[in-house]
């Protein structure tokens, strides 16, 4: 997408840090450009197909089931609401050499079929994990 406007970047996601403790580390390498292109987008299109990835990271005991019941429990989800679009949502253990503290979370984002991207995220409640709200 950042090509359309005439740019480009690269993002390395150096540690992951989380709600409330933080530290996380990310380092963004980009060309400067004098100006950005514009952009004409004003049809949305349907969505063609739907990825994610449903981590978790720190010292939760079940971590890897958690991650697996999120992207499922998304993936159920959204073949209900959706139909039968192509759905890929991955289950990631986020290891603890490149992360701060515990937390879930789940990122997902759905391609149109015109090249827009809708994206979504949600983090874990403590206490409640596995709850997936289907209207967040």
């Amino acid at each position: 997408m950042a090509e359309k406007f005439g740019f480009n970047f690269e993002c390395e996601v150096r540690r992951r840090g989380y709600y409330p403790r933080g530290g996380g580390e990310v380092q963004m390498t980009t060309n400067p450009v004098k100006s950005l292109h514009g952009v004409e987008m004003l049809d949305r299109g349907n969505i063609s197909h739907i990825a994610g990835f449903a981590w978790c990271a720190g010292t939760l005991p079940v971590k890897f089931k958690v991650a697996r019941a999120m992207a499922d429990g998304a993936r159920s989800v959204l073949h209900q609401r959706l139909g039968h679009l192509p759905i890929e949502i991955n289950s990631v253990l986020v290891p603890s050499t490149i992360s701060v503290g515990t937390a879930t979370g789940i990122v997902l984002k759905a391609n149109s079929e015109n090249g827009c991207i809708l994206g979504s995220d949600l983090m874990g409640k403590k206490g409640n994990i596995l709850y997936l709200d289907p209207d967040e």
